[in-house]
């Protein structure tokens, strides 16, 4: 689809019922209204990409209480909330959410941001959230666009179609954008540098050695369900949330490996087979070709496990790198 900007609503009806609206008998959640026939249309940029949605039916309490969609509860009464769309960024999934705090549009991060505050990034092109984890706050990439404002004196204000970056008329010009493509298992594809593949994405299909080449054969995506350092095997999660590996635990077991360090929440590259390489390991020339392990803390080892569960996860290959073959996990018996 040819977009004439990003980052905003693309188009809802003039005609009928307002796309926000007030959930009867309700003054902690909000209506989307959409006529049949007439799809809403919201664009969200991620960096280089920019997705499509399509709005083809009326949720009622989509923003607060009457809806399970409503990722964060009611409306606060007497306060004012700004209502999103929102995109996951592991799954893909929609869900509809709402922050007390303005979002903040600017080239550089703000300083002293409270937990929650969203700062669309104009360098890169990306809605970021500031979440705080024990004492520490970081920015977590979001996908968002602003669907309204609740004011606290209950007026409620529907954004107009449009950039809503600022300053204004935001980003502007010819730009392709796309529904998120989702493979047979309804996880979605993505890109080499974490964009979801998406209708308008530019695809090439190589076919060298004769064999069919599939998606996501040897590189998946997952959500850290817990922090996650570079180079250590994890383990997929419900959700498609990923964790740290272990030999002692007996009921999750090495999925993969991360090649780069992750926060809780953030999405990460997480490689299943192939050659790996840390510029960090030092294997030693005679064990080039030996079997390797996970340790009790997700660490790749040469020393396998004597209690909980051995799984070798690959070879050696080289001082600095590893054939990953993950193979099948046995319980140790002691």
């Amino acid at each position: 689809m040819l977009l004439s900007f990003r980052q905003g609503i693309i188009r809802y009806q003039t005609v009928g019922p307002p796309l926000l609206s007030k959930t009867p008998l309700s003054t902690t959640s909000v209506d989307l209204n959409v006529v049949p026939g007439q799809p809403v249309l919201v664009t969200f940029a991620h960096y280089g990409a920019n997705y499509v949605l399509s709005e083809n039916s009326s949720v009622s309490g989509a923003w607060g209480s009457g809806s399970v969609n409503s990722a964060n509860g009611p409306l606060p009464a007497g306060t004012t909330v700004y209502l999103y769309w929102d995109i996951n960024i592991g799954t893909g999934a929609k869900t509809y959410g709402w922050t007390q705090y303005p979002p903040i549009y600017s080239s550089g991060a703000p300083v002293d941001p409270q937990p929650g505050q969203m700062w669309y990034d104009n360098i890169n092109n990306v809605f970021n959230v500031w979440t705080v984890y024990g004492l520490t706050g970081v920015w977590v990439n979001c996908i968002r666009v602003f669907a309204g404002t609740y004011y606290s004196n209950a007026t409620l204000v529907t954004n107009l179609p449009g950039s809503q970056v600022q300053p204004s008329p935001g980003i502007i010009g010819n730009f392709q954008g796309g529904n998120i493509i989702l493979g047979t298992n309804n996880v979605p594809l993505k890109n080499s540098d974490g964009t979801f593949v998406n209708t308008s994405s530019q695809l090439i299909i190589s076919n060298t050695s004769g064999q069919n080449v599939q998606f996501e054969a040897a590189l998946s995506f997952g959500m850290a369900s817990e922090p996650i350092p570079a180079y250590y095997l994890v383990t997929f999660q419900e959700n498609l949330t990923i964790g740290l590996a272990s030999c002692l635990d007996y009921t999750n077991f090495v999925n993969g490996i991360v090649t780069q360090a992750l926060n809780v929440n953030d999405v990460g590259q997480v490689i299943t087979a192939g050659i790996v390489t840390n510029p960090n390991w030092s294997w030693p020339q005679a064990n080039i070709g030996s079997p390797l392990f996970c340790d009790p803390t997700g660490l790749v080892t040469l020393t396998p496990p004597n209690i909980g569960v051995i799984q070798q996860i690959g070879t050696v290959y080289s001082t600095t790198a590893i054939v990953l073959n993950i193979g099948p996990p046995v319980r140790i018996r002691t």
